[in-house]
Order: structure tokens, then sequence, then C-alpha cells
């Protein structure tokens, strides 16, 4: 059955680029999860999450790449989010150790912030990737990390960690009040 199709209307103003936050968490840590038009949810406890806060202008970034197979008529997307942070520390590269060694949920808001419904200028665009949902098997995971000491004075000393999961849809949204809950909530680490 096909489905129809509704358009994308004029854009009316211009967004902002990069992102403001990241939230991340083991899949094993999330249960329950749905997805639905688009939207995932949480049917129950979201889990522990970490908060990443990435460098403005330092060249973070999240992209949905789809791909599809005609011969095979099939569809994937692949989600990658690199994060790059200043400074090469042991607590930095402890954490990359672990995000290496795990299957991870993620969850990014991206700096075209308008002020939402709840008075927020810091909520963007909410996404969602590595979830374990109908037929998307879930689990981000790291595929590159680079710790770079810089070769000048001038040049930076950072890490960048690539994070990928493949799915069978774009990347989710999630609703702003599961983001406050996961953002302020008492399972969230820092």
């Amino acid at each position: 059955m096909a489905t129809a199709l509704s358009g994308i209307g004029k854009e009316t103003s211009k967004g902002s680029g990069g992102i403001y936050e990241v939230y991340c968490t083991e899949l094993a840590n999330v249960s329950g999860a749905t997805a639905a038009a688009g939207i995932a949810s949480f049917a129950s406890d979201a889990g522990v999450w970490s908060r990443y806060v990435l460098g403005k202008e330092a060249g973070s970034n999240f992209v949905s790449n789809g791909a599809s197979d005609i011969a095979a008529g099939t569809i994937q997307y692949e989600q990658v989010l690199t994060m790059i942070f200043k400074k090469n520390q042991v607590a930095k590269r402890n954490e990359l150790k672990v995000l290496g060694q795990s299957e991870l949920v993620f969850v990014v808001n991206d700096n075209d912030a308008p002020q939402t419904a709840t008075g927020s200028c810091t909520i963007g665009d909410l996404y969602i990737c590595g979830l374990e949902t109908c037929t998307n098997p879930g689990g981000a995971e790291m595929i590159t990390s680079v710790i770079s000491t810089g070769s000048q004075l001038s040049e930076a000393n950072n890490m960048t960690i690539n994070l990928s999961v493949k799915e069978t849809f774009p990347p989710l949204a999630i609703t702003e009040a599961d983001y406050l809950l996961i953002r302020a909530g008492s399972a969230v680490t820092v």
C-alpha cells in the first residue's frame, strides 16, 4: 500500500547549526521504548543517562545518511554523531574506553532552538538513535575515536568520538516532556 506524500512547505526562517548537548546511556538501560509516527516514547524508566556538553562551534555534528538498494527493495539510515571535546584528560580517555565497549542509545539536542512551549531557549530539534524498536535492532557503537595533541601551539589539543548506528528509519524524535525528564531527572549523571 502506497503512503501518501504530504510535501514540505516553504521555510519561513533560517535555522542554526551545531549541537547544544548530547545524552547517552547503554542500550540495556532503556526498556519499553516504542516508536509511532516518527516519535519515540518510553513505557517505563528511561534509564540512567550521562550528559555530554560540546564546545560552541567546535565541529561536533549529527548526520543521518539514507541509502536504498533498489534491486533488493531495502532502505537503511546510518546515524552518525561526532563529538569533539577540547583538551585530552584522563577522565575523558576513561569515558572514551567505556563508550567504545558499549551498545548505546543517544539523544541529540541541536542548536536550532526557538523558544518552546516551556519557555526554554535551549531545546532545539531532538533526535534519539540506537533504540531497540520494531524492526530496529538498536545499539549505537563507537566507530572511531581520535586523540590529538596537535603539532603546533596554535592547533587543537582535543578528542573526537564518532558514534554510529544503522537503523530502518530516519532518526526518531522524542517529546520535549521526555527530554526534560532525561535532562533534569535524578537518574541523569553529568
